[in-house]
């Protein structure tokens, strides 16, 4: 991936970030987020300042470039998903952000949280949830046989409600930022689409007990 699929990434953390803002959580803007689909469902008007101001700067990078409202949209559709997504799994949780990324600034002495990717976090629960589990492989399955963006954007927010439904208060600490740069690179084309599931796949099915 080159560095215009970082800005996803980039987007993405800075955004759920100012969202929680230390506890002062934006609540109007995540029930946005949570109750909109895409970007051009009704309401989701209430949160495009928020993602525009960051996919200007995706537009500003690659303006010179063929096809550039590909892009952009594609880039903002990433974005949206992962937010909506996130503001689902965080729903309930004030005091705690259930964001994190994956590597925080190679500090290895970090006591913080870092973030796992979402089918990882999916590995965890139908590991230790055998009642679930059949159900659960059947929903991630479909999903990863899709070659359709559309339908993965549909199934991605119903597997994090199965998440969040089957946790206990002490909820994983998830990388959504990072589910929004796998989305941007999905929508490239079929062989982009199928290198995220296998790494969605390889994530998911994940078995320490067989290496």
């Amino acid at each position: 991936m080159n560095n215009r699929h970082k800005l996803a990434y980039i987007a993405t953390a800075n955004i759920i970030e100012n969202l929680f803002n230390d506890g002062n959580v934006d609540s109007a803007s995540l029930a946005s987020f949570r109750n909109s689909k895409t970007m051009s469902d009704p309401h989701a008007e209430q949160v495009w300042p928020i993602i525009f101001a960051y996919t200007s700067n995706l537009y500003e990078r690659n303006k010179e470039k063929d096809g550039i409202d590909t892009i952009v949209k594609r880039g903002e559709n990433s974005i949206f998903t992962a937010l909506h997504c996130y503001a689902i799994y965080q729903q309930g949780n004030q005091d705690v952000n259930t964001f994190a990324r994956l590597v925080i600034n190679d500090d290895t002495d970090s006591k913080e949280q870092k973030g796992i990717p979402l089918f990882r976090a999916l590995n965890n629960l139908q590991t230790n949830n055998e009642n679930i589990r059949p159900a659960l492989n059947k929903r991630v399955d479909t999903l990863l046989a899709s070659t359709d963006p559309n339908k993965i954007l549909d199934l991605l927010p119903k597997l994090v409600r199965i998440l969040k439904s089957n946790l206990g208060e002490q909820k994983p600490k998830i990388d959504f930022a990072q589910l929004a740069e796998d989305f941007n690179h999905l929508q490239i084309g079929y062989e982009s689409e199928r290198q995220i599931c296998i790494k969605w796949g390889r994530e998911y099915f994940y078995s320490k007990d067989k290496l």
